[in-house]
């Protein structure tokens, strides 16, 4: 879930009800629920994050039962992190993944994204690959860092088979979904640019909305002489070969074709140089529309239409952190108590990972452990406790995410912790013991 939390969470936030405890060990939060965090280190409060991007594996034919999540982190000194968690893989496997240049829809994620766009071959160094073996149950955890910026095309990671190199799974990187975001861009002319079109000049603004995209571009400095000027979103930065080829609606689609591109006309710039086009697309763009490009036609034939200015569609609209939700399952250890309650884990711009649950149907004024776990509820009710760093085996709390849940007398109770780490895909459920076993897990997705 991103965007809005669930409506319990904004009330029991709006009371003081849910607080912080930082990387404190289990048994510091406010469990009995006064407000009073005046002991608790403040979160931090400087961005280093540009965005979190998450995605919900499927299996690819012929391959099924492969479940999962994979996560991009954009991180603000140019940088990005990449996790992949999959249930139903095979047992103790070595596997490989890829982020991908096309979203999981368009021939299962397209080719790998690079680095340099322009080198063809298959080169690691290139790209961004996952590497990770499975353990003796099939289940699939692995993180992997990169000293680059991933750029908007980033759009899928994809699992291989290692046997015949098949595609066995696709998960979109999905961004935040606020439903309405803007974006700006100043057009500038390339640096090799003829002296003629070094005067053009121009701004691009476009508004996304879950259903549409509105474009409007203006234009200044044209040739009033110029056969034609045509203009087109691409598909990589102004900065990037020269912005790419143009944005694909479907990006399997090799050939340039109007109805499956963004083409806005530009006309009427021959009396004074000056033109202005709009487009409405039925459909909000995805993160690989990253720039306008402006070409000019300057012979009949051959047709040679050099690309002459372009802007970045930079987002003026913030950025929001990642949210996961989940509800109440009760597990055999409840034995019938009516439990009930919510879930949320938020993935924070300043590499704060906050959990918060609310629970009902406890025993009154019983303590119990939550612990954020790295398997979904259906898969050994939640697994393992989540690790930052999965080689350190034994249990530490500056490892893992605990807390303290204490009902009160009508057996409700609610809580929260956060660490200063951003955690990774395979924090996949909060589970909840009682002294005796498991009673209750969240699934956060």
């Amino acid at each position: 879930m991103r965007g809005n939390a669930i409506v319990t969470f904004f009330v029991l936030l709006l009371a003081g009800c849910i607080v912080g405890v930082g990387d404190a060990p289990p048994g510091t939060g406010d469990d009995d629920g006064s407000g009073d965090d005046t002991m608790q280190p403040p979160q931090p409060t400087t961005p280093l994050i540009d965005s979190v991007a998450q995605g919900t594996f499927k299996p690819i034919a012929p391959f099924t039962n492969i479940a999962g999540q994979a996560l991009l982190v954009r991180k603000l000194d140019g940088s990005s992190d990449v996790s992949i968690a999959l249930t139903g893989v095979g047992m103790n496997v070595a596997y490989t993944a890829h982020v991908h240049a096309a979203p999981c829809q368009y021939a299962a994620g397209g080719g790998h994204y690079k680095v340099d766009p322009a080198v063809v071959d298959v080169v690691e160094a290139n790209e961004l690959w996952i590497k990770g073996s499975s353990t003796p149950t099939g289940v699939l955890a692995a993180n992997a860092s990169f000293t680059h910026l991933a750029r908007g095309e980033a759009l899928s990671v994809v699992v291989h088979d290692p046997m015949a190199g098949a595609k066995m799974a696709c998960a979109d990187l999905i961004s935040d979904d606020v439903a309405s975001q803007d974006f700006q861009g100043t057009l500038a002319p390339f640096a090799g640019a003829t002296a003629t079109d070094m005067t053009t000049a121009g701004m691009l603004t476009a508004k996304r909305s879950g259903t549409s995209t509105v474009f409007m571009l203006s234009l200044t400095g044209l040739d009033k002489t110029a056969l034609a000027y045509g203009s087109h979103i691409h598909a990589e930065p102004c900065n990037v070969a020269t912005g790419g080829g143009h944005y694909k609606i479907d990006t399997s689609v090799v050939d340039t074709l109007e109805t499956n591109e963004i083409w806005l006309p530009v006309t009427g710039y021959a009396t004074a140089g000056t033109a202005t086009a709009m487009v409405t697309v039925p459909f909000g763009v995805r993160t690989d529309a990253q720039s306008i490009v402006v070409h000019r036609t300057i012979t009949v034939t051959p047709l040679n239409a050099p690309k002459v200015a372009c802007a970045n569609l930079t987002r003026m609209t913030p950025k929001m952190p990642l949210e996961t939700t989940g509800s109440a399952i009760a597990l055999p250890g409840a034995n019938g108590a009516p439990l009930g309650g919510s879930a949320i884990m938020t993935r924070k711009l300043t590499g704060v990972t906050e959990v918060a649950v609310v629970m009902t149907g406890l025993t009154a004024s019983t303590k119990y452990q939550a612990h954020v776990h790295n398997q979904p509820c259906a898969v050994e009710a939640g697994g393992s406790h989540f690790k930052f760093d999965r080689s350190i085996t034994e249990a530490q709390a500056a490892n893992e995410m605990w807390f303290e849940l204490t009902a009160d007398a009508e057996g409700s109770a609610h809580d929260s912790m956060w660490v200063a780490k951003t955690a990774s895909a395979d924090a996949m459920s909060l589970v909840v013991h009682s002294e005796m076993s498991r009673i209750a897990c969240f699934d956060l997705q």
